[in-house]
């Protein structure tokens, strides 16, 4: 399949539908876009998100130490009770939304990522993968194809940007991947323990819990957001070397290209894109 670069100056926002044509014959040709610039904003927004997170959590453990306080009867007054509570509440409530809001913004540019990327390793010559771009980036939102779909296409995008021509037989999926997609799962589970442990009677020890469990999710969270940027990043940089040298990559470590994490930004995780 000939490749064909767009070598102008591109609007980060162009619709997706700029990375592919339509041949004579009426048949999809893809064309590789660079997925720099769209990592860079992806990059920026989970790093937002990661401080949002902890911030979070700092005011989830003085949430917790306040109704813990409450357990043990260890205010003075009513008064002084319902002040340490409701403030408590209320930064909790802030930083909540404010993380909320953050979270649906970066899924748009994080689904670009996704779409462009699936279109670049077809672009690069790679052949019979499973899931159309679209579905790549849509799979995200259908109940219980989520569990499974999501990881397929990735783990897919990424063999075949690593070895175009025979990604089918002489590629694995990186562990990396493995990590990521097991502690989404895991963040998503514990979210959802969360939220059934919320319906319960509003007990102070029911209360208590839901803290735990909001913390835990949290943190879990920051870890799958690392992982994330860190699948974001590798793979921008497999497909920028497979586009500039369209020889075959080597396939040792999985096939997996690990050489950017040298020039790569540090990141701790103390560690929701998933995309």
């Amino acid at each position: 399949m000939a490749r064909v670069t767009d070598t102008n100056e591109e609007n980060l926002y162009r619709a997706p539908q700029s990375s592919v044509a339509k041949t004579d014959s009426g048949k999809t040709d893809y064309v590789y876009r660079s997925p720099r610039r769209l990592a860079n904003v992806v990059r920026g927004m989970i790093i937002g998100l990661i401080v949002l997170t902890l911030g979070l959590v700092v005011a989830q453990g003085n949430q917790w130490h306040v109704l813990q306080q409450m357990a043990d009867k260890a205010f003075a007054s009513r008064e002084e009770m319902l002040a340490a509570a409701t403030q408590s509440d209320r930064i909790v409530a802030l930083l909540a939304g404010l993380f909320g809001i953050l979270l649906l913004a970066t899924y748009i540019p994080a689904g670009m990522w996704i779409y462009r990327a699936a279109c670049n390793a077809r672009a690069l010559g790679a052949q019979g993968l499973d899931d159309s771009p679209g579905l790549a980036v849509g799979s995200y939102a259908i109940p219980f194809v989520n569990l499974v779909r999501p990881f397929r296409a990735m783990s897919q995008i990424w063999r075949a940007s690593s070895l175009p021509g025979q990604w089918q037989k002489k590629t694995q999926v990186p562990a990396l991947l493995r990590w990521w997609w097991g502690f989404w799962l895991l963040d998503n589970f514990v979210g959802y323990a969360n939220f059934r442990t919320a319906k319960s009677t509003g007990s102070i020890e029911s209360l208590i819990q839901q803290t735990q469990l909001s913390m835990a999710s949290e943190l879990l969270g920051i870890v799958a957001s690392c992982l994330f940027l860190s699948v974001v990043l590798g793979l921008t940089r497999l497909q920028e070397r497979q586009h500039a040298n369209p020889e075959p990559a080597s396939t040792e470590r999985d096939g997996m290209d690990l050489s950017w994490l040298d020039t790569a930004p540090a990141m701790t995780a103390g560690p929701k894109v998933g995309a």
